[in-house]
């Protein structure tokens, strides 16, 4: 009794196109392993920059609190009375920034901090009759101008619905 078998053979067009299928399917997972590597570079670079231009800022905000202090060290020496002292300090300049003078002795100043924001720093300076140190740093923020961030926010289409396309009405 000679049974006849049947063989299952595969022959060589499937195993062809199984190694097309997988080359495309290795090709795809690469190019979208290289489109998200090079979106997190660009996002890494960004925020290396904002870091930079924040330092920078904050450098810059130091430099000039310098400036003012030595400003204050010599018109305390210098000033005969309160109000003396009081005229010098309304009359604080610095190379770098415009300082703005405000009540009660205290001095404002903003630093460019790069992406629409800035450094805004405020000193209050301490009375002529008071001891003690000179100034006190009230204010050292960071804050966005909110035309110009949003606008970079816009780019990147954080937004699921544009609020300006309200059906409601």
């Amino acid at each position: 009794m000679n049974k006849h078998k049947q063989e299952y053979r595969v022959g060589t067009g499937a195993t062809s196109m199984l190694m097309i299928f997988i080359v495309l399917c290795l090709t795809t997972l690469s190019i979208l392993s290289y489109s998200s590597a090079r979106a997190d570079l660009v996002i890494t670079e960004r925020n290396a920059e904002m870091v930079v231009k924040t330092y920078e800022a904050a450098n810059r905000a130091q430099r000039v609190i310098a400036e003012i202090d030595a400003q204050l060290a010599e018109a305390l020496l210098s000033a005969e009375d309160g109000e003396d002292y009081a005229r010098s300090v309304r009359e604080v300049e610095s190379d770098e920034v415009e300082i703005d003078v405000g009540e009660e002795m205290r001095l404002r100043f903003s630093v460019d901090a790069g992406f629409g924001r800035s450094l805004e720093v405020m000193v209050r300076v301490r009375d002529y009759e008071a001891s003690g140190p000179r100034y006190r740093l009230e204010r050292h923020i960071m804050a966005y101008d909110d035309e110009e961030w949003f606008q970079e926010l816009d780019e990147f289409e954080f937004f699921l619905f544009d609020p300006s396309e309200d059906d409601s009405d």
